[in-house]
């Protein structure tokens, strides 16, 4: 199981709609209530691979903090720093170490974006449907595929792919 190293102050109600009217986004329900709940935080866990883009590293995930000095890790601090997303139709929630965003779309899918592109819908990874289920996903130690898995690609048979795509967990 993976745990946040440290217990945030769960958002408010007032403040999720108050976040809300300001953007003029609805926030997805596990997203809203992954606020209410824990609020963001960093990871004991945070390492995971994103299929063509490469291994990173979730910083942190977005608060909706209330104080000035903690404005920086917060989803407010995010949103106006990447408009770009949320006219998209989606909402930064996590950073990774190098400046890459988690961001979830209106249907509650999470994507990566890889901060050395442009931010246009191509350049968005898929990560999953579920913020508990990528959480939990995270590892300590490197994700990247083996040499086999990569060879797999470039010469393997349709049935040695499906096989090791089958072993992958996404989830």
């Amino acid at each position: 199981m993976n745990a946040f190293l440290a217990a945030n102050q769960p958002a408010s109600n007032d403040e999720v709609i108050q976040w809300e009217s300001h953007f003029e986004v609805k926030l997805p329900p596990e997203y809203r209530s992954f606020l209410l709940k824990q609020n963001g935080g960093r990871l004991q866990k945070f390492t995971f691979y994103v299929s063509g883009a490469g291994e990173f590293g979730i910083d942190l995930f977005y608060s909706l903090k209330k104080t000035e000095q903690e404005a920086i890790d917060s989803l407010h601090y995010a949103a106006l720093t990447f408009p770009e997303f949320l006219s998209l139709k989606c909402i930064p929630i996590a950073n990774d170490n190098s400046g890459g965003q988690v961001v979830i779309d209106e249907n509650g899918q999470l994507l990566f974006w890889d901060h050395e592109t442009i931010i246009e819908p191509v350049n968005l990874y898929p990560l999953g449907d579920s913020i508990a289920a990528f959480v939990e996903s995270l590892t300590e130690e490197p994700v990247e595929p083996t040499s086999g898995d990569v060879a797999l690609f470039n010469d393997g048979t349709k049935e040695d792919i499906l096989k090791m795509v089958d072993r992958i967990d996404i989830n």
